[in-house]
């Protein structure tokens, strides 16, 4: 099998890289009631620390660019994967809000220059015929992530403290990318430093911005609700460990079920699934406000089983929207924006309306804001 497919050691190796990535980006989210109970912040204080993530992160997937211009790709990913693993050190070590912000703004940072490199070393490693399963492989990584992250941090905090989970992961990153600059070396190809009057151009098209928007309320009804849902759970007299683990169990079906997401957009069209997607995940987050009990559970597991969908008719939409040369460059400028609303501004507005006792309301809106998404595909094209 390895003789016959000598990429497939270097791209398990990249994949779990992109997990230690996405680990590192949602590790906190699991540990906010406890974080919140020793420092004394608020909801409002969380959600204020995944947008200064994904500000970093944002601003991580643009810089990546330019780095590997005149670093590798190689280079640029064992960078990405230090950056966040000291980020995580320095974070268990930290004992106030604001150095923890600090911090997480250049973990966010460091994490984000991997995905562009990431992708462009996959491609240069894998043969064309295959990037299909290489692709699909790789996105095993905040799959899996999604799934275990709640069970290890509750596992670990039985036995230790948040600072010592958080250092855990940062020596465990650091270890791991310090295995893959000896397998991998640091040689390979250099990217190209994206160019700023292409952004301008995107920045004047309509549909960049109904994409935009789009991905934000995609991002949003998956990573954003994500990343609070465990300190809703303890507004909602719900145990933490109980809590996390619901949180871990909702997700153990996303991985098929994201097939199926492709597999019907290739049957309906994108406008039909994105329909399907937004109204029935709007619906099932409308009833995550309103449901109270273990009849919450109920639409937290079902939710992401329709969430999860959302990706493949949003990219397709993407890829109909612009010429085939200037889809990478939609694909780079799309996502770093829509990931900031999703996973950074929707916590953010989550938790200050949790602080002000609103906090099922603020997820009736946010479904709400999702089901209404849903008009915004009547102008995507299908061909």
């Amino acid at each position: 099998m390895l003789r016959k497919h000598p990429w497939l050691v270097p791209l398990l190796f990249i994949t779990l890289l992109f997990y230690l990535n996405f680990v590192a980006r949602i590790l906190l989210s699991p540990l906010a009631p406890v974080m919140e109970m020793e420092l004394g912040y608020s909801h409002a204080g969380t959600g204020s620390l995944f947008l200064l993530t994904s500000l970093g992160y944002f601003c991580g997937l643009f810089a990546s660019g330019v780095i590997s211009s005149r670093w590798t790709f190689t280079q640029t990913i064992q960078l990405s994967v230090s950056g966040f693993g000291l980020c995580l050190i320095c974070i268990a070590f930290s004992r106030n809000y604001w150095q923890i912000g600090v911090l997480i703004t250049i973990l966010g940072f460091m994490a984000g220059l991997y995905l562009p490199a990431g992708m462009a070393k996959l491609t240069e490693l894998i043969p064309s015929a295959h990037w299909g399963m290489g692709l699909a492989v790789h996105e095993l990584g905040p799959n899996f992530a999604l799934f275990l992250v709640p069970l290890q941090v509750e596992i670990l905090l039985r036995f230790f403290d948040w600072h010592q989970v958080l250092l855990f992961q940062g020596i465990l990153a650091l270890g791991i990318v310090a295995a893959y600059r000896f397998y991998a070396g640091q040689g390979g190809s250099r990217g190209v430093a994206p160019q700023l009057s292409t952004l301008q151009d995107f920045f004047r098209q309509k549909n960049f911005w109904k994409l935009v928007l789009l991905f934000g309320l995609g991002v949003g009804s998956t990573l954003g609700i994500y990343s609070m849902l465990p300190v809703y759970f303890i507004d909602q007299g719900i145990e933490r460990g109980l809590g996390n683990s619901m949180l871990s169990a909702s997700r153990t079906l996303s991985i098929p079920v994201v097939l199926l997401g492709g597999w019907l957009t290739d049957r309906i069209g994108v406008r039909r699934s994105l329909t399907i997607v937004l109204t029935t995940g709007g619906l099932l987050t409308v009833l995550i406000g309103v449901l109270q009990g273990y009849w919450l559970f109920v639409p937290v597991f079902l939710q992401p089983l329709f969430t999860v969908c959302f990706f493949p008719p949003v990219f397709k939409a993407l890829a109909l929207s612009v010429p085939a040369e200037l889809r990478n460059q939609a694909v780079a400028y799309t996502v770093p924006f829509g990931f900031l609303l999703g996973a950074g501004v929707t916590p953010l507005a989550l938790g200050m309306l949790g602080d002000a006792g609103l906090f099922q309301l603020a997820f009736i809106a946010l479904g709400c804001l999702m089901a209404a998404g849903s008009l915004m595909t009547r102008e995507l094209g299908e061909q």
